[in-house]
């Protein structure tokens, strides 16, 4: 719908254009969580998806920075990319901003990460972070990560909007690390909250045709 109207926008009007919507396959990313996987010490967060300035990576890392201390000891957050092909002066600055804010041992890079490994990356974790800045279309990362059971919080941005607002997922403003840190802190503390948001996801995906449909009418 983001991207249809967009097209509108610049002039674009075809009288038969509707939108048919992708989706994910339930049968291997689709996982049964329960409420006591959430409870653990370290909160799992992951960026999952190419690694480049648009996409946020260094929003997450600024916001992991303002956290204290004891707010950090609870927190995990992996990097799962699919791109770029060789690591750039982007990755480059994000690691070394990673050394000076001391996140060192709480962020950890699993190099490429194939679409078939990608079920297993989602369901070790519990939180996805789709910090992203792009007017892209419905992002299939996070559509995924719901499937697989995970809490999703976003930007909102392009497409990512439509999934937010009808699974109600928490959003943060673009480029905003301090929001995003607070939005962080407040999942930390309170995990019957992180698995409500995951629970409430799952459903929304894999009832995504219907659901989506719906919202379009």
């Amino acid at each position: 719908e983001f991207l249809q109207h967009e097209h509108h926008q610049a002039g674009l009007v075809l009288p038969s254009s509707e939108v048919i919507y992708g989706g994910v396959s339930t049968g291997r990313f689709s996982a049964q969580r329960t409420a006591a996987e959430f409870e653990k010490r370290r909160l799992r967060f992951l960026y999952a998806g190419y690694v480049n300035p648009d996409r946020g990576l260094h929003t997450i890392i600024e916001a992991l920075g303002l956290l204290p201390h004891d707010e950090r000891e609870r927190i995990e957050l992996s990097v799962a990319q699919t791109g770029p092909p060789m690591p750039g002066e982007y990755i480059r600055e994000v690691k070394k901003r990673i050394e000076s804010l001391g996140l060192s041992k709480m962020v950890s890079f699993l190099g490429k990460i194939r679409h078939d490994d990608m079920a297993r990356v989602y369901r070790t974790h519990h939180v996805l972070i789709s910090a992203t800045t792009r007017s892209e279309g419905l992002p299939m990362t996070m559509m995924e990560a719901m499937c697989a059971g995970c809490a999703v919080i976003t930007t909102g941005s392009g497409g990512a909007i439509e999934i937010a607002d009808i699974a109600d997922l928490p959003i943060f403003p673009k480029d905003h690390p301090v929001a995003l840190s607070r939005l962080i802190a407040k999942l930390v503390r309170d995990r019957e909250l992180v698995f409500q948001i995951a629970t409430r996801g799952q459903k929304v995906v894999l009832g995504a045709g219907d659901t989506f449909r719906a919202a379009a009418v």
